[in-house]
């Protein structure tokens, strides 16, 4: 044996033929003194047996025995019992076997002293328990110097530590304080089991001990909740601190056993809390909520972690949100910042839609839980001013279409950073949300033409911004056309909002107004090319609301031609505007075939009124001369 630096060199002289030479190996592999590579290769090199060549008898032999061949022995048959307990031993862990037998023997005892259970004073009760746990330790120091006891051992050890939260609870619950041997037996056993819990080497003795202290002084009416608190948070801190030092597969088994050890202890002191009474469980909702994100914190850390672990997780999560969303809103934001985190996570990790849609799901239940928490002297300042500024009497649900639109932005944010991330598709399914959420926030504020004008404004001015951010991107002319829509409705809107009551004469009038400002504007200025996207969307969008403006004076047809015989011409204007377009614009033709076709669709509102139609063929004649120029 020799040291060279920080390698041991070890050489070991062994029979290759021992038969418990496997079984060696097995337990140095375990216990990472072997690698898997160094188990192959000295397999490879020392315990294969070489294949004997047959040997062919000479053809001139005249013995008649024939032995052609002389094949290798057989290896010996394996006993059937030895076989069944290989398959046990491969289908079935030992540990668990060992688990099963200590609470096998736990039970049965404590149902043997179950019927002199009330002769026993506090003192003597809680002995009978920490006799247990002296004994399974005791064995598991006595096994662990036994080489072919390692797994025992380790077991025995786990079942000791699982013991001890339970052993503090216990001197709490009995009131030993009140007794004089009471106190005598509580300092030992406190004593031992610090020890004890020192001794075995995990990361994290300190919050163990911790979470095992906190059991005490319950009499207490505000303690119990203090130390569910106190315990979970020193629990999810010194988990992640560990699991982020993790530098070996040793120190990763370690760091497991330490960790589950940890939670078992948390959950003693949840169910403390929870089982006697002292703590309601609308109050732990932010602790339930941290115990889940530890898992799925964990789950994610851990590649090899079974999928089911964070969805175990995430469903306490979901737990501690929803036993606390009534009675106590704070904690349930901050559980939905916990879920916010992991969903976070996991979109960094798989760039999936359904984490986007969940992202933006939550978000919006918790922005909407933050205004509930809102001082209410600070709520109804914003109210008065909103109410004011849209005139209305009371609050309405209306109002959400501007108190939730900064949400909206919050989601057109997130969106930008995805295309920054080159994550298109993705991007462009949180577009989509976006625009929903837009449009549901039009459809509230519509009960208001207020709030309606200024959720229209708030709108176009974010789309608007949009477009110009996103310019050569895929869906811009979608935005671009969307864009110009919704400009156009807020000028609607904030033209019924100031002058209610409009006549459907004037609305007409608006409307053939707006048609002829959009073609303005689609015939500015000169181009090499193609018209601009923004100047194709207005000369649309002006065909639009001439269609729009003729339908409209359809459905008025006898109105007007009964009643108001000169508003028959007033649909005039719009082939006047496109004979114009025609004859100053840079390609005049569709225009003026455009406006023969609305000048045989005008004579309808003028066909039934002599004065009325003589001077609608009069205008179809004068402006047929000019299109047949511009054509």
């Amino acid at each position: 044996m020799s040291l060279n630096g920080d390698n041991l060199l070890l050489e070991i002289r062994i029979d290759g033929s021992n038969p418990r030479l496997l079984e060696g190996l097995e337990i140095w592999l375990q216990l990472g003194l072997l690698s898997d590579a160094q188990v192959r290769e000295l397999s490879r090199n020392s315990l294969i047996c070489p294949w004997q060549t047959p040997v062919v008898a000479p053809i001139s032999q005249p013995q008649p025995a024939k032995s052609p061949l002389t094949l290798p022995q057989s290896a010996e048959p394996v006993p059937f019992w030895e076989s069944i307990s290989q398959s046990l031993k491969s289908g079935i862990s030992v540990r668990w076997l060992l688990f099963l037998g200590v609470f096998m023997v736990v039970v049965s005892s404590g149902l043997l002293v179950a019927s002199k259970w009330k002769d026993f004073p506090a003192t003597g009760q809680y002995l009978v328990l920490f006799s247990y746990t002296l004994i399974f330790w005791l064995v598991s120091r006595w096994t662990k110097q036994k080489p072919n006891l390692t797994l025992t051992a380790q077991t025995l050890g786990i079942v000791t530590l699982l013991l001890i939260p339970i052993n503090f609870w216990a001197m709490d619950g009995f009131k030993l304080w009140t007794e004089s041997w009471g106190w005598v037996t509580m300092i030992i056993a406190t004593v031992i089991l610090t020890l004890i819990i020192q001794g075995a080497g995990l990361f994290s003795s300190v919050p163990l001990l911790l979470v095992c202290y906190l059991q005490w002084g319950w009499y207490w009416d505000k303690l119990p909740l203090f130390a569910v608190y106190l315990g979970t948070l020193a629990t999810v801190a010194d988990t992640v601190y560990r699991a982020q030092k993790e530098n070996s597969q040793k120190s990763l088994q370690l760091s497991q056993t330490s960790t589950f050890i940890s939670l078992y202890g948390l959950l003693i002191l949840f169910g403390r809390g929870i089982l006697t009474g002292r703590v309601e469980i609308p109050q732990l909702g932010l602790a339930i909520g941290l115990f889940g994100w530890l898992l799925t914190w964990l789950s994610h850390q851990d590649k090899n972690a079974h999928p089911l672990r964070a969805k175990l997780g995430a469903g306490i999560m979901f737990l501690g949100w929803l036993v606390s969303v009534g009675e106590f809103p704070l904690q349930a934001i901050a559980v939905s910042g916990l879920v916010l985190l992991w969903l976070r996570d996991h979109l960094l990790q798989r760039w999936q839609s359904l984490d986007l849609a969940l992202i933006f799901g939550i978000g919006l239940q918790t922005f909407y839980l933050t205004g509930t928490v809102i001082p209410y002297p600070w709520r109804q300042t914003v109210i008065n001013i909103l109410l004011q500024l849209t005139q209305l009497q009371y609050y309405s649900n209306a109002l959400l279409g501007i108190i939730w639109f900064p949400y909206l932005l919050g989601m057109l944010w997130v969106t930008g950073w995805l295309y920054r991330q080159k994550k298109r598709l993705l991007a462009q399914f949180g577009d989509k949300l976006a625009l929903g959420f837009g449009i549901v926030l039009t459809l509230l504020a519509i009960e208001n033409s207020a709030v309606l004008a200024l959720n229209l404004l708030f709108s176009t001015i974010t789309l608007g911004y949009e477009p110009q951010r996103r310019r050569g991107r895929r869906g811009e002319k979608g935005r671009v056309y969307l864009t110009h829509i919704y400009g156009l409705l807020t000028i609607a809107a904030f033209i019924d909002w100031q002058f209610p009551g409009l006549s459907f004469n004037n609305w007409i009038i608006i409307i053939l107004t707006l048609m002829v400002g959009e073609w303005i504007g689609a015939n500015l200025g000169k181009f090499s090319g193609s018209l601009p996207i923004y100047q194709r969307s207005a000369w649309h969008i002006g065909l639009f609301l001439a269609g729009l403006s003729y339908i409209l004076l359809l459905e008025q047809y006898e109105v007007i031609t009964q009643n108001y015989s000169l508003w028959s011409l007033v649909w005039f204007l719009t082939p006047l505007s496109l004979t114009i377009i025609a004859g100053i614009g840079r390609n005049g033709v569709l225009p003026a075939h455009l406006s023969i076709i609305a000048l045989v669709l005008a004579q309808v509102f003028t066909i039934t009124q002599p004065g009325i139609r003589l001077i609608g063929l009069g205008l179809a004649t004068i402006l047929m001369l000019f299109n047949t120029r511009s054509s």
